[in-house]
């Protein structure tokens, strides 16, 4: 979430390219090169001094940091897996705290990949699973389903960006509310009109179905 950044005249910005992997085009993966635990560059199961955030990593990602494993053959779904636990963050009832801040699904120590790989196992554990979805269920039934999808273990069973934006909540209107916001700043000069009426006729009401409320004070 620290890489998704609001620019001061509102447009959404991705950040964190740092440690990005590019797949090639003739290729359907690419090696993961961090965090091996023998050969050139071993960390011995330890995080480098500067590597990438483990507290979003897909389980593959820390492969490599098992003794006598392979470096991960990453996907694209591998980032399915992060945007998993970035909406089960969202929307879980218990991660909000009394300061407004949200607490990562996986909770372990950031700096160890073994410790990565523990937290994942103890998350997709079916007792950990079960309370995760009743908690999301609770909030938001589609919320539960995309997340279960998301963060299968098996990458070649997590949906693509395309089929997750088919759920149900990217069309609630809270989100279009969310998408038209965005569209502001592009339709104030063609129809000043019409972003006039939705700012004072739509707006008002839709605001209480933009979710989490937090959401709606950045929005806006």
């Amino acid at each position: 979430p620290q890489s998704i950044w609001l620019t001061p005249d509102g447009q959404w910005r991705l950040g964190g390219w740092g440690y990005s992997l590019e797949v090639e085009m003739s290729e359907s993966s690419t090696p993961c090169p961090y965090f091996l635990s023998s050969g050139p560059g071993a960390m011995g199961g330890k995080a480098p001094p500067v590597g990438p955030s483990l507290t979003y990593a897909a389980p593959e990602l820390s492969n490599a940091a098992t003794p006598g494993g392979a470096p991960a053959g990453l996907t694209p779904s591998a980032d399915m897996f992060s945007v998993g636990l970035v909406l089960a963050e969202l929307f879980k009832s218990s991660s909000s705290t009394p300061s407004g801040q949200y607490q990562p699904v996986l909770s372990f120590d950031a700096t160890s990949p073994l410790a990565h790989r523990d937290a994942v196992v103890q998350l997709l554990s079916p007792g950990s699973l079960q309370g995760l979805f009743g908690s999301l269920s609770s909030q938001e039934p589609s919320v539960a389903q995309a997340v279960h999808a998301l963060l299968s273990p098996n990458p070649a069973h997590r949906p693509d960006p395309s089929s997750v934006l088919t759920n149900a909540i990217f069309h609630q209107t809270g989100v279009t509310t969310l998408r038209r916001l965005d569209s502001l700043p592009a339709l104030s000069q063609r129809d000043p009109t019409g972003v006039s009426s939705f700012l004072t006729g739509q707006l008002p009401g839709a605001l209480a179905l933009v979710m989490p409320p937090r959401l709606r004070r950045t929005a806006v």
